[in-house]
């Protein structure tokens, strides 16, 4: 996956999803990037279906620390099965802490030291886990470990991208508002304008001539989809929703998608916007008609478009 980011949308190291609590029922959504327009619900950490908070609690004995919890998000000391995963992935999660640490987000790093499990062996003795080495003991619970609390209180949301997307099967564009894991490999683009015309999500491989990529678009047409450059009205269009447009491609990337962001100031495409020997693109800039320049491709059906 590229290493793609915008001013508010972060990916985080894989496996690693961000743990987005929900104010008032107090489960967690999962994202596998930092959304910083969502900064303030930002709780923890996931690994597996089990969500690490961000910070650690006051240190202390087993029967000092051992009720410490949660309660609305049911959030407790873990298990020694948990802080096994925990050490499985110590490195992925003190990156992505490190990633928050830098977005102004306050988030600590496992510490090398003893951890309390909530598992007992006894009256006098408890079980603690030493997250450095992932090793296991058995000590008197008037030992001092550090805390950290866990959960499992997730629920499924549905992911908002902002945008429709616009997924490339049987030989015609279907569209979806929701972002749909399961048709990733046909995702072609997004609808950015108006009648159901679609940009793709990436560039072509390289530069083109204008004759060249009207030819290209030709080819890549059939009888229920046209393929071909766009309109420099459409080029205005992408360029004042440019951000939000980068935003959902951020979003996306984190998925696995391939996407190329826009370019942060002007954006030069090619476009079918004819004047004299070559073509207006955004900004009214000419550009002759035998000058390489980028190639993104937009889509239309002939027909009725699906809704799916």
């Amino acid at each position: 996956m590229k290493n793609l980011h915008t001013s508010t949308i972060w990916p985080v190291q894989a496996p690693c999803q961000i743990a987005y609590r929900d104010p008032l029922a107090g489960y967690f959504w999962l994202r596998p990037y930092v959304d910083l327009n969502l900064r303030g619900k930002i709780w923890g950490i996931a690994l597996c279906g089990q969500v690490f908070r961000l910070i650690h609690e006051q240190d202390g004995d087993f029967e000092t620390v051992k009720d410490i919890c949660d309660a609305k998000s049911r959030a407790k000391i873990p298990s020694t099965a948990v802080l096994d995963l925990a050490n499985r992935y110590l490195r992925e999660f003190n990156l992505t802490v490190e990633l928050l640490t830098q977005l102004g987000i306050k988030a600590e790093p496992w510490r090398n030291g003893w951890y309390w499990s909530n598992e007992e062996k006894d009256d006098a003795t408890g079980t603690i886990m030493e997250m450095a080495k992932g090793r296991v003991e058995l000590v008197p619970k008037t030992n001092c470990a550090n805390v950290r609390l866990a959960s499992n209180y997730i629920v499924k949301k549905p992911e908002v991208i902002d945008f429709a997307l616009a997924y490339l099967r049987n030989g015609h564009l279907e569209i979806s508002t929701d972002w749909r894991p399961e048709l990733k490999d046909c995702l072609w683009g997004i609808h950015v304008c108006k009648g159901y015309r679609c940009m793709k999500l990436t560039y072509e491989p390289e530069k083109m001539l204008l004759h060249d990529a009207v030819a290209y678009g030709k080819s890549l047409s059939t009888e229920a989809l046209t393929i071909g450059l766009p309109d420099k009205t459409h080029v205005e269009e992408v360029g004042k929703q440019k951000d939000a447009i980068n935003d959902a491609f951020v979003k996306l990337s984190a998925y696995g998608v391939n996407v190329d962001l826009l370019a942060m100031r002007d954006i030069f495409w090619l476009t079918k916007t004819f004047e004299r020997d070559g073509f207006v693109t955004y900004g009214n800039r000419f550009i002759r008609e035998g000058e390489l320049c980028l190639c993104r491709l937009f889509a239309k059906n002939t027909g009725n478009t699906p809704v799916i």
